[in-house]
């Protein structure tokens, strides 16, 4: 079955199918600020205002919570291995797919945004104005200093590029990284 979840600004959680049928409602203990579907669709990742990250299956269970310090703003599965990433103030940390802490990682600013890479090797963490790089384990590999506010960003298909878009002062720019040399290209 395909799934549908947006992270409404109420305590449920609400999961329709792909024909826009609602299936189900989960009750929540917050504010909902991000929803992740595990790849094969058996597990759900969401963030919330009050800390926590929760692992659900589809029929509303929860399989875990994982308490942060602070709001946890995203949180999104690893579609290659089974770990996932969530961030929260100051901070991103890794678990496997079952809510067990792999590593906690101190970041100097609030984070905006987290994604991983298609092939699974790297998480890449916004910052305002940074890009961070980390491989899988939660080690830097390249910082990318931007200097602009960030506001959006993706991997190119086979995982060899990045691109984001940021707001410059007469529009928006965008960049490219070969992220095997790291030299980067400004987009007319």
């Amino acid at each position: 079955d395909k799934y549908i979840s947006l992270p409404l600004q109420d305590d449920h959680l609400y999961i329709w199918d792909d024909a826009g049928h609602l299936l189900r409602t989960f009750n929540l203990d917050s504010e909902l600020n991000t929803v992740q579907f595990s790849k094969d669709g058996s597990k759900i990742l969401t963030t919330s205002a009050d800390g926590s990250a929760v692992i659900w299956d589809t029929l509303g269970k929860k399989m875990a919570v994982m308490e942060h310090e602070g709001e946890a703003y995203a949180g999104i599965f690893n579609h290659v291995a089974q770990e996932l990433v969530t961030i929260s103030e100051n901070q991103m940390t890794i678990w496997d797919t079952d809510g067990y802490l792999i590593k906690k990682v101190a970041l100097d600013l609030s984070p905006l945004e987290v994604t991983y890479s298609p092939d699974g090797r790297h998480i890449l963490v916004i910052l305002p104005g940074q890009l961070i790089l980390y491989d899988n384990r939660g080690n830097v590999v390249k910082a990318l200093e931007d200097g602009a506010f960030i506001r959006s960003v993706d991997f190119s298909e086979n995982g060899k590029a990045l691109a984001a878009v940021a707001i410059g002062t007469t529009g928006d720019i965008v960049k490219t990284w070969d992220l095997a040399t790291f030299e980067t290209q400004q987009l007319p």
